[in-house]
């Protein structure tokens, strides 16, 4: 039903939640709604895309003007301090469509 890797919720969601942050329990995104069943129960479910299928995609930044210019910026070569990826170092981009992801635990569990 969904084309790209995908998180399903056991929760109902309204029309045009779409879009919205789907966070863990440290408050950290993992996903975008994508898609909710509405049911009479609300009990959903809803999915989202998983953030993972995302992070190896190039951007045009138009805002702040100026500050990446007119070329488009890779996600994970943006500074750590414009943008936080716990898990950074386990994604290696091969080519403009190829990257691979390697098993990360967090450095909580000692296996950084």
């Amino acid at each position: 039903m969904m084309p790209y890797p995908t998180i399903e919720l056991d929760c109902g969601s309204l029309g045009g939640m779409s879009g919205g942050a789907v966070l863990d329990a440290d408050g950290l995104l993992v996903g975008v709604i994508s898609r909710g069943l509405q049911t009479e129960d609300m009990r959903g479910p809803t999915y989202a895309a998983w953030i993972v299928g995302g992070l190896h995609q190039e951007l045009k930044l138009p805002w702040p003007p100026g500050a990446y210019g007119d070329d488009p910026v890779h996600l994970l070569d943006m500074p750590e301090d414009v943008l936080g990826i716990v898990g950074r170092e386990a994604i290696t981009i091969d080519g403009p469509t190829d990257y691979r992801y390697r098993v990360w635990f967090g450095a909580d569990r000692g296996n950084a």
